[in-house]
């Protein structure tokens, strides 16, 4: 599959890059109390995300919000009191949560019994719907036993293994512990002990990976039968020791470009044509076995419920964040009523939902009721059907390869084009206020 264009200069690799003219939709801030003192008016199919920001090793690309050290001995109590908190207003108890996250950092840095703690804390106090997904991020070396049968206990049915690539040499340079063996045997000891939703991490375009390399990574995942995988092409922070390596990201990336297109292409063609699927731009599915419920949600603009130091969550119309800093966060859970959070327009919500579906591979047009914005949305589509982005069936727009591998430009592109439109529309009532 040819990916070369004349469109966009620089391949956005994540969902985080675009976000920055989403200031626009900011319409002023709002109390947490007086959010949650309102009626529940969504689908009922909100997500909960927990954020462990601990580590036992510190990746070498690593980008997340994390610390390398023990966790705190209160943090799960922490947890477990904000979820206490947040059940005392009915617009949580009127709610409904149809996944749940545990993120990082790597969650499995808790014991097993602070996980436990937290498990049945959300089970016990908040509304979680019949089929709740509930995931786990994981490192191997970070996933005991006996942590394995605590969660199976605990109802947990999804496992996102920090994995990366199986190469020996590749898991050395990207800083991961634990051999291909080992990787392999904890897999394999996931499936035994009854979970059929496991899915692994995959990047490629490390240094010195070759294409050996990334076939290798993709004939082992498929012998083991896993559900599906998450792809990501190596993004370097430039506070990551990687960075220290490679000395300059940018000229990293542009001169291994050409590289980076062969890799992708490698794993399509392995995966795709092999009875694979695209569930969204990252993530490569065996069919109706990973629903990854947590990210569905998510891109319909559900809400997301913020829980631990440094997780951020979208409730009603308002944007809020936990403070990173633990001391903060105490705090904040003492007097959680009060937290300011930045309130969001209609707009935001709309956006959320159009960059959702492109998110997801395709777009729906008859999700989209206003016609002002429904022309502007169609009039891209065709500018992308034309230059081989994007194919039209019936009234949905579907991303073609080349498309999925543009995707986060192409979802930048979208968002700013629905912004500049949304702020000319504000420009013309602020100077028109008798204008309906």
């Amino acid at each position: 599959m040819r990916l070369d264009q004349n469109r966009y200069t620089t391949r956005l690799k994540s969902h985080h890059n675009f976000r920055e003219n989403f200031k626009y939709l900011v319409n002023g801030s709002k109390t947490l109390s007086r959010q949650l003192s309102e009626n529940y008016t969504k689908n009922k199919k909100g997500v909960v995300y927990i954020h462990i920001p601990y580590c036992s090793n510190i990746c070498t690309f690593c980008n997340m919000r994390r610390n390398l050290k023990i966790p705190s001995p209160d943090y799960a109590d922490l947890i477990v009191k904000q979820i206490k908190n947040y059940n005392s207003y009915n617009y949580i108890k009127d709610s409904k949560y149809d996944a749940v996250y545990f993120g990082g950092g790597t969650p499995t840095t808790l014991n097993k019994e602070e996980l436990e703690k937290i498990l049945k804390a959300i089970k016990d106090y908040l509304p979680l719907t019949e089929h709740c997904e509930i995931t786990i991020e994981s490192s191997i070396t970070d996933l005991t036993d006996e942590k394995i049968a605590m969660f199976n206990e605990q109802g947990v049915n999804r496992f996102s293994i920090g994995v990366q690539t199986f190469s020996d040499k590749g898991r050395d340079i990207l800083g991961r512990r634990g051999k291909k063996e080992i990787v392999i045997e904890k897999l394999n000891k996931l499936k035994k002990a009854g979970f059929s939703n496991v899915n692994i991490d995959i990047i490629y375009n490390y240094p010195e990976e070759d294409l050996n390399d990334v076939k290798e990574d993709i004939e082992i995942f498929k012998s083991l039968d896993l559900a599906g995988f998450s792809l990501y092409s190596l993004i370097v922070n430039e506070k990551a020791d990687l960075a220290k390596k490679i000395k300059n990201a940018q000229n990293y990336y542009t001169n291994n470009f050409e590289r980076e297109k062969m890799f992708f292409n490698c794993i399509v063609e392995n995966t795709i044509n092999d009875g694979f699927e695209f569930l969204e731009l990252t993530k490569i599915v065996k069919p109706k076995r990973d629903r990854y419920k947590y990210i569905v949600r998510r891109y319909e603009s559900e809400d997301t419920l913020p829980l631990g130091a440094g997780a951020g969550g979208y409730i009603g119309n308002i944007l809020t964040m936990n403070s990173f800093d633990l001391d903060s966060y105490r705090k904040e859970i003492e007097s959680m009523e009060d937290l300011r959070c930045m309130q969001m327009s209609p707009m935001y919500n709309f956006i959320n939902k159009v960059i959702g579906q492109i998110q997801m591979t395709k777009l729906d047009l008859n999700t989209v009721e206003n016609q002002d914005y429904r022309e502007c949305i169609q009039n891209f589509m065709d500018e992308l059907i034309n230059e081989g982005f994007v194919e039209k069936k019936n009234n949905q727009y579907h991303l073609t390869i080349k498309g999925i591998f543009w995707g986060n430009s192409i979802c930048s592109e979208m968002a700013n084009i629905l912004i500049d439109k949304f702020r000319q529309s504000q420009e013309v009532l602020s100077t028109n206020p008798h204008r309906s």
